[in-house]
């Protein structure tokens, strides 16, 4: 019979219990081989379903203790291994997460007050437009919600505190990370809305009022057009086009435009600067025999006697009408410098002393303003 309902019981094959023996010397049942060989076996049976001490072989069913414990246990130390109490109690201290944590996708939520955090996961979608004030919840448990649509969380203090105290109204693709400080104590740690438009409206912020519009890129045409008057964004390739578009646009002035001043979309290249009636068209430093230390747009100078030179221009001014003006470089005395007469080519430049007379300097300055032929 071997084992029964957790208990051994003795048997020879037709006599059972603690005196099978005895039973058959009352029955005048003389030593039968088989009778011995059954209760033998009986007993083989019920040892090989026993736990060998040495580990020599493998438990088949989970094992009822009967609210025992074991006792002198090794400290679990890898995968499959039992845990002594003073590893679980180091468990409830810290948990470090050596690998990435995954949180499953529940089933979906209906919509409901208070609403039913489901067990099956840690990310659940909300689905239909009932609002609540409420969760109900295991204490520990963090969880997000993703809202199918539009639904208003009201803030409870101590039962669903939302950011800022402030009620919020969901939208399509809205989602929230929660945890719950206890049981059906919910706190929402942030929401997040899909798109930029349902941040504004949660918020209750007017486009164009409390938000600037969002920017637009200007186009090629009106980058190179200059049309673009309100505010835009303005990517490197559209400075590119609207840079080459102006030089395109923007053609060289003239001479004579520089002279007269032309207000016009032109510009002034260096070679042609010299043509504006700001800046000066010829100057020259020379010494008391003519020798030119340096200038602009002087070819020469003559010396034509004491404290009398002629200045040469390399380029020709337009006519007599320019100004002319110099300056005696002089140590030991006052000279006077006067321009006695000029053409367009040349200015004749007179030195005199204090007495009026003519007198050579150490060094003569002279420049000249005007337009040139």
């Amino acid at each position: 019979m071997a084992w029964s309902g957790g208990s051994f019981t003795r048997t020879d094959g037709t006599r059972t219990g603690s005196t099978v023996w005895a039973q058959a010397k009352a029955a005048a049942v003389k030593i039968i081989s088989a009778d011995h060989d059954t209760h033998d076996q009986d007993l083989a049976t019920g040892i090989n379903q026993c736990i060998n001490k040495d580990g020599s072989n493998t438990v088949t069913g989970n094992l009822d203790l009967g609210s025992k414990k074991l006792t002198s246990l090794a400290a679990g130390s890898g995968a499959g291994d039992s845990v002594r109490y003073e590893q679980t109690a180091l468990l409830a201290v810290q948990n470090v997460f050596t690998k990435r944590q995954e949180w499953a996708k529940g089933g979906d939520i209906a919509s409901a007050s208070p609403l039913v955090i489901d067990t099956d996961g840690n990310m659940f979608d909300v689905t239909g437009t009932t609002g609540f004030s409420a969760m109900t919840v295991a204490a520990g448990t963090w969880f997000i919600l993703q809202f199918d649509g539009a639904l208003t969380m009201t803030h409870g203090a101590g039962t669903l505190d939302l950011p800022w105290g402030a009620n919020i109204t969901t939208a399509t693709g809205g989602m929230a990370l929660c945890v719950a400080t206890a049981a059906n104590v919910v706190r929402v740690v942030s929401y997040i809305t899909a798109t930029t438009a349902q941040q504004h409206t949660l918020l209750g912020l007017v486009i164009g009022t409390d938000v600037q519009a969002d920017l637009d890129v200007p186009s090629q045409a009106e980058a190179e057009a200059g049309t673009a008057t309100n505010e835009r964004v303005w990517t490197a390739q559209r400075v590119g086009q609207a840079i080459a578009a102006l030089e395109t646009a923007v053609s060289q002035a003239n001479q004579a435009a520089i002279e007269a001043e032309t207000n016009e979309n032109t510009y002034i290249p260096p070679d042609l600067l010299k043509h504006n009636p700001g800046v000066a068209k010829g100057w020259v430093v020379f010494q008391v025999d003519g020798t030119v230390d340096a200038n602009l747009n002087v070819s020469s100078v003559d010396d034509d006697g004491t404290g009398d030179f002629g200045v040469n221009w390399g380029t020709d001014f337009s006519g007599n009408d320019y100004v002319c003006v110099g300056t005696a470089e002089e140590a030991t005395d006052f000279r006077c410098v006067h321009v006695s007469t000029k053409t367009g080519a040349t200015a004749e430049i007179e030195v005199k002393n204090a007495a009026n007379s003519l007198s050579d300097p150490d060094k003569t300055h002279v420049i000249a303003y005007g337009d040139q032929s």
